[in-house]
Order: C-alpha cells, then sequence, then structure tokens
C-alpha cells in the first residue's frame, strides 16, 4: 500500500486504524526466453487456432476494511486459467515443438521451470521485541534468550521470525541481517514497549506502591514522546537493507479488561491501558509518516485481557508460567489476535 493511497482515521476507544491502498508488487526482470505472447501465438496457429493456452489473468479491487470496522483484509485474488491438456498424440508434438514455451511458462502437464529441490529463501521477516518473537506461547525454540515460539505470528504466517526478547527500536536493523537482502518482500515490526519501559509499568503497577507507580508512568509518558525519533530512523534502516520489501509496524494489545478486574485494580489498569492507546497512536503515526503500514492488533483483543473469563494476555500470578510470559499474548493471544491481524499485510 503506497503512502500516497492511505490514510488513519483515530476512533475512540482502542485506537483503531482505517488503511487503505494496497502494497505494490514487485514482479521479476523477464529473462532471456522468447516473448510468451510470440510464443502463445505460435502455439495457437500450430494446433489451427486452438485457445488451450491462456494467460494468467489479475484481478484485484485493493484493500478494504471488515464490515465490523476491523483490520484492512485483502479483496484480491489472483485467478489463473490453466491450460486445458490436448490429446495425448498432439501433447506428444506439442511438447517437441514448443521447449521453449515449456520453459518460459512452466505450466504444461506438471512441469517445472524450477526444480522442486531448488531452496526457496524466505521473503518474509518478522522483527522486533518479545512479542514479535512469540514469548508467551508454548513451544519455544531458537536462541534461549531471544525466548521465540512456535506461536508466534510471523512463524505461523510462514516467515521467518528473527525477533527477540528484550529488543528495542536500536536492536531491530541488525536482526535483518549484516548484507543487504533483496530477496524479502514483506517484513514485520513489533518494537517500542522496551523503549518505553511498558514492561516496567505492569510490574510497578501491580505492586502495593501506588507511587511508585505513578513514578513509572510519568516516565513511561515522557519516553513516549522520543519514541518517534527512534522508530523513524529504524524504518529507514530496514528499507537500507530489504529495499524491495513492504514494511508493516503493529501495535500491542491492551493488557486489562477493566470491568473484569476488583475495583482496587480498576483505576491503575485503566491507565495502563490508556498508556498502551497512546504507545499504538504513535507507533502508528510515526509507520505511515515514515512510508510503512500499521496493522492494529488492539480490537481483537478487547473482551480477552486480563479480568476477562477468557484471556488472551498471561496473569502474572499464573501458576507454573514460563520466565517473561508475563503480559504477553497466549498461544491464543497470537493465533487469534496478531495473526489474522498481520495475514493482510504478508499475504
Amino acid at each position: 500500500m503506497g503512502l500516497g493511497r492511505s490514510q488513519i482515521t483515530d476512533r475512540p476507544f482502542g485506537n483503531r486504524f482505517r488503511i487503505h491502498g494496497r502494497p505494490s508488487v514487485h514482479e521479476g526482470a523477464h529473462g532471456s526466453h522468447p516473448s510468451p505472447g510470440l510464443l502463445l501465438k505460435r502455439a495457437r496457429a500450430y494446433h489451427g487456432g486452438r485457445q488451450d493456452c491462456q494467460p494468467l489473468r489479475r484481478q484485484s479491487t485493493g484493500w478494504g476494511m471488515d464490515d465490523d470496522g476491523g483490520a484492512p483484509h485483502a479483496r484480491s485474488r489472483t485467478m489463473q486459467t490453466h491450460p486445458s491438456p490436448p490429446p495425448s498424440s498432439a501433447r506428444s508434438r506439442f511438447l517437441r515443438a514448443f521447449p521453449s514455451l515449456i520453459a518460459a511458462l512452466g505450466l504444461v502437464a506438471g512441469i517445472s521451470a524450477v526444480p522442486a529441490s531448488a531452496a526457496t529463501p524466505s521473503t518474509y521477516f518478522g522483527l522486533g521485541d518479545s512479542v514479535a518473537a512469540g514469548t508467551g506461547g508454548t513451544d519455544y525454540t531458537g536462541p534461549a534468550g531471544c525466548l521465540r515460539t512456535l506461536q508466534a505470528y510471523s512463524t505461523q504466517l510462514n516467515g521467518t521470525n528473527a525477533a527477540c526478547f528484550g529488543a528495542s527500536t536500536s536492536d531491530v536493523p541488525a536482526q535483518v541481517g549484516t548484507a543487504v537482502n533483496p530477496s524479502l518482500r514483506r517484513v514485520t515490526i513489533t518494537v517500542g514497549a522496551n523503549d518505553v519501559g511498558a514492561g516496567n509499568v505492569a510490574q510497578v503497577c501491580l505492586g502495593p506502591d501506588a507511587g511508585a507507580c505513578q513514578s513509572a508512568i510519568a516516565a513511561s509518558t515522557a519516553d513516549l514522546q522520543t519514541l518517534p525519533g527512534k522508530l523513524a530512523p529504524m524504518i529507514a534502516a530496514v528499507r537500507a537493507k530489504a529495499p524491495n520489501a513492504v514494511i508493516t509496524l503493529t501495535g500491542y494489545p491492551l493488557l486489562f479488561t477493566v470491568a473484569g478486574l476488583p475495583a482496587s485494580q480498576r483505576l491503575v489498569a485503566a491507565q495502563i491501558n490508556a498508556a498502551t492507546a497512546q504507545l499504538n497512536l504513535t507507533i502508528a503515526s510515526t509507520a505511515l509518516q515514515s512510508g510503512a503500514l500499521y496493522a492494529d492488533v488492539t480490537w481483537r483483543f478487547l473482551g480477552h485481557g486480563i479480568g476477562s473469563a477468557d484471556s488472551w494476555i498471561h496473569r502474572p500470578d499464573e501458576p507454573g508460567l514460563t520466565p517473561g510470559a508475563a503480559f504477553h499474548p497466549t498461544s491464543k493471544g497470537y493465533t487469534y489476535g496478531y495473526v489474522p491481524a498481520v495475514r493482510p499485510f504478508v499475504g
């Protein structure tokens, strides 16, 4: 989705965003084969005007919104019209007469111009902090310190999970790698919470010291003012390493379903939710101003925060909780919250 066709609309409660437009698709360069159009013309002449070989046709209507006002969804479809198999004798003559057509289109009788065993580099990387890493899921993998799990949204969407627990904006560019990676077509980033001390706010404010809680919130609010100056150069650095990629930043879920909490905790929980909403607004506005996209996850978690009957956020007092998982999404949170919100941006 190009910025020229993007809009951001702020809605009450949860800071939902409406984003229109569609990212451009970078097509590969033509090879040295004869023009597919010329080959098709020859093939039709060979078969007396038969129209067995049809080119691929794409119908695209752009990106839209779910009817309930949620994250954008893809309304484009790639429609493929495959050739009808000719009779066996004609098919044999066709294969002998037009090997270059087979190589150019790779569509006849299941023959591919690329060997099936050829390795395909990942075209989608998931970068960022512990939420991007999938911390709080059930199946941990990769470097122990990064707390990555198979429930990470990038992994579920067939991408490469390069995120790491504790990462801030300054750590993200290195997650792409040391060299330019032109094969990347999609990059998602969840980051910013560690830059503003969000985890510390949640921990301190659930303690008995109300003064310490207010001090933590004030410090986080001050850090939020400097976040755009960190996000923008981070996006530029990632773009320099992945020049062909569409970059999408995500937000964070509100941690609490306030109405389900004890009365003594509701005020602080509401303050933390409000701070998270401001964090999301800052990430969204900076992303769009920097030529990136924004995927809103907030509304998908509504009714599933701590305090609800079906929380998609780990409570800090859960028995047997994995270290680092408190205040992170559960496996259900990643699967039903993040994955559907991010999918339209990487599909």
